[in-house]
């Protein structure tokens, strides 16, 4: 067999094999996991419009579409649940755009100041930009200039931002501590969708063992000619004078080229010669162009019609 026969086969091998692999795991492991991030999300907003986990369990069978949840998901969805009805962290107010824009107009500490502040519900801005000396509006902030709008813009979004429901988009980045959970609109995968993935990897696999038994059982092949015959690569004896034709159009291009022979009982058959499959098939078309009388047919250039 010809190297190149044997890297093609290599190719498809992998081709298939690594297919199967992709579509097996998105099946089996990566598109379910989606899922949870689906519905981690779907849970998160459900506990922040104040949903109870039993209203949201419910609603959840219903719209999973038979796609499966297992016990350590329902966990993970529950906690989801509970912390999408909190209010959102200081760390994560410091993550989200508008936090960072905060802390471009005043330092962490002042706006950490205010934040906490916030979070005690009986203070209101008046009381504790009064405590502060902070001005209590944007109308008087402008007073001091662009620094005292600063202050005043910083700490107000500050204070204001301790009450705040969590964002799931700064929250699945911070603070879930699950890997995936960081994908701002994630996807639900049906469960169809998720059953064509696997057929999908065994029809790929079941491909590739075809493809291995061929190369296999193409490997015993060989394709040799003596003085008089020409055995193919199927084991068929075929002599000289039996060849009547021999067609090389597809020779230059594809490397194949076809003997068309007569058996004697009224029969015509054909045999092939691939250059990329067998080695020294070449030095066989040769010999064959040279000791046959029948008809050789050959790609005719446009400029020898002429």
């Amino acid at each position: 067999m010809a190297f190149w026969y044997y890297r093609r086969m290599a190719l498809m091998l992998l081709l298939t094999v690594g297919g199967g692999g992709w579509f097996f795991y998105d099946g089996k492991f990566a598109w379910p996991a989606k899922n949870v991030v689906f519905f981690a999300k779907e849970a998160f907003d459900s506990g922040g419009r104040g949903e109870s986990w039993p209203e949201f369990k419910d609603s959840l069978s219903k719209r999973s579409q038979d796609t499966t949840t297992g016990e350590d998901s329902m966990i993970l969805l529950q906690k989801a649940h509970s912390d999408g009805g909190e209010d959102q962290t200081w760390l994560e107010f410091s993550k989200s755009t508008k936090g960072k824009s905060v802390l471009k107009k005043i330092n962490e500490s002042t706006a950490k100041d205010a934040y906490i502040n916030g979070q005690k519900r009986n203070v209101t801005w008046q009381d504790y930009a009064e405590l502060k000396q902070y001005a209590k509006d944007k109308k008087s902030a402008m007073q001091g200039g662009m620094d005292g709008l600063n202050q005043f813009e910083g700490c107000y979004n500050s204070f204001a931002a301790a009450t705040a429901k969590r964002d799931w988009a700064v929250y699945g980045v911070v603070s879930s501590g699950q890997q995936g959970w960081e994908v701002k609109n994630p996807k639900f995968h049906s469960a169809s969708e998720i059953k064509g993935q696997i057929i999908i990897a065994f029809c790929l696999w079941v491909s590739a063992f075809c493809i291995l038994i061929n190369a296999l059982i193409n490997s015993r092949r060989v394709l040799i000619a003596d003085a008089d015959n020409l055995i193919s690569e199927k084991g068929e004896i075929i002599s000289f004078q039996s060849i009547y034709r021999i067609d090389t159009r597809k020779w230059a291009k594809k490397g194949l080229a076809y003997v068309f022979y007569d058996e004697g009982d009224a029969s015509k058959k054909r045999a092939v010669i691939d250059d990329l499959k067998f080695v020294g098939a070449d030095l066989i078309l040769d010999l064959l162009k040279d000791r046959i009388s029948g008809e050789i047919i050959e790609v005719v250039d446009a400029e020898e019609k002429v």
